[in-house]
């Protein structure tokens, strides 16, 4: 890559599609990063919770809730993650009543209980 070449990527303007066609992909593969740690820290806690260890199991708890906290702000990053964009392409794919029917009740049902009930 030639150097007038990466000053024309470090634009601001030039810069920021880079960023917007790749976050997609940045938030996918930091959330699935997050995900295995997250289930390294519920083992811990469970060792910690086995042995009785009240100290370690507070402080993986800690840690657990923290990645929890985490994957919602990154997943909040990217409307593809969100709730919202996940039913409005629900619907688009809805074939018959029955399946709108479903989409609604799913949608109101994650509005009032903050999660998605598959039936």
């Amino acid at each position: 890559m030639t150097c007038e070449t990466k000053k024309k990527i470090m634009q601001p303007q030039n810069y920021l599609n880079i960023v917007i066609c790749d976050r997609y992909d940045l938030v996918d593969l930091t959330r699935q990063v997050l995900s295995k740690l997250a289930n390294q820290v519920y083992r811990d806690a469970m060792i910690a919770f086995r042995r009785k260890d009240a100290r370690a199991l507070n402080l993986h708890g800690q840690k657990f809730l923290q990645i929890i906290k985490d994957i919602d702000v990154l997943l909040a990053s990217d409307d593809n993650f969100l709730l919202g964009t996940w039913l409005e392409s629900a619907k688009k794919l809805a074939v018959d009543p029955n399946d709108m029917k479903l989409v609604r009740t799913n949608s109101s049902l994650a509005s009032e209980n903050n999660s998605i009930v598959i039936i």
